[in-house]
């Protein structure tokens, strides 16, 4: 682990690093080299290391770089936002949203009331019962 790797990914020099590493039972083995126990395999990379001295440092005290922002709003913000003012305008008239299966079974799609000729059918259903891709609204 380099300490100046240390540094600049945490934001901060943390001097004693050497020290919390060996706390947590490494033991050096070299120029920025150290000594993993077996019974730490979650130690493999340098990053790995980083993470536990900052860990061990203490988190609360690692500067924060990144500050929020807004952003300006999309196309496609915009539309969802129209589309909810207006199921919203639509309710308060007494109006209601129906949401339906799209997926039927054989058994019901007979019960349609205007029976597709040819339904699309998954070839690879999750169940027997959403086989059919629901071809209407009208139902029996």
């Amino acid at each position: 682990m380099r300490p100046e790797r240390c540094t600049k990914l945490l934001g901060m020099e943390i001097p004693d690093s050497g020290s919390l590493l060996a706390r947590l039972g490494l033991r050096p083995a070299g120029e920025n080299r150290w000594e993993v126990p077996s019974y730490r395999q979650d130690l493999v990379r340098e990053v790995d290391l980083i993470e536990e001295v900052c860990r061990m440092a203490g988190i609360q005290n690692i500067p924060s770089r990144l500050f929020g922002s807004a952003t300006e709003s999309s196309a496609s913000d915009r539309a969802h936002d129209d589309l909810m003012d207006l199921r919203q305008r639509l309710a308060s008239l007494g109006l209601f949203e129906a949401r339906t299966l799209t997926l039927v079974d054989q058994q019901a799609f007979e019960y349609m009331l205007e029976p597709a000729s040819a339904p699309l059918t998954l070839r690879n259903p999750l169940t027997e019962d959403q086989r059919i891709l629901r071809p209407s609204m009208v139902q029996a």
